[in-house]
C-alpha cells in the first residue's frame, strides 16, 4: 500500500508539472495551441472512443450485457484518465450510454471532443487566469 501510494503521489506530482509546462510553453503560441486542441480535441477521442466504446465496451456488451459494459468499461475510462478519475468515469457512463444508443461512432467522437474543449478551456485557460 506504501508503494501504491508513493506512486500516485509521482503520478500527481507529474500531473501539476504538466499544467506548468502547458501555461509556460503550449500556451505562448498560437500554433502550439492549434496543435494542442487538435490532439486534445480531436486525436484522442477518436483514438480513444474506437477502443473504448467500440472494441472494450461492445465486448463487454456483448458477452455481458449492457450494465455490466457500462460498468466496466466507465471505471476503466476512469483509471486511464488519472488526473480526474470521478469526471472519467462520469464521462465513461455517459459516452457509454451515448454509443449504446446511437451506436455511432460519430457521435461519440465529436461529444469527446467538445467535452474536451470545454475541459482544455476550463482547467487550462480559465481557472489558471483566476488564480
Amino acid at each position: 500500500l506504501e508503494s501504491l501510494n508513493q506512486d500516485y503521489a509521482r503520478v500527481a506530482d507529474g500531473i501539476s508539472r504538466q499544467k506548468g509546462y502547458l501555461l509556460d510553453t503550449v500556451f505562448q503560441s498560437p500554433f502550439r495551441v492549434m496543435v494542442y486542441l487538435l490532439g486534445t480535441c480531436i486525436l484522442v477521442p477518436i483514438e480513444e472512443e474506437i477502443f473504448f466504446r467500440r472494441l472494450f465496451y461492445s465486448a463487454i456488451r456483448n458477452r455481458f450485457g449492457i450494465r455490466c459494459g457500462v460498468a466496466i468499461s466507465s471505471l476503466t475510462f476512469g483509471l486511464v484518465h488519472l488526473s480526474s478519475p470521478i469526471l472519467g468515469i462520469v464521462m465513461g457512463v455517459f459516452l457509454a450510454l451515448i454509443y449504446e444508443k446511437h451506436r455511432n461512432l460519430l457521435v461519440n467522437v465529436m461529444t469527446h471532443g467538445l467535452v474536451n474543449f470545454f475541459v482544455v478551456i476550463a482547467k487550462d485557460i480559465v481557472v489558471p487566469y483566476f488564480n
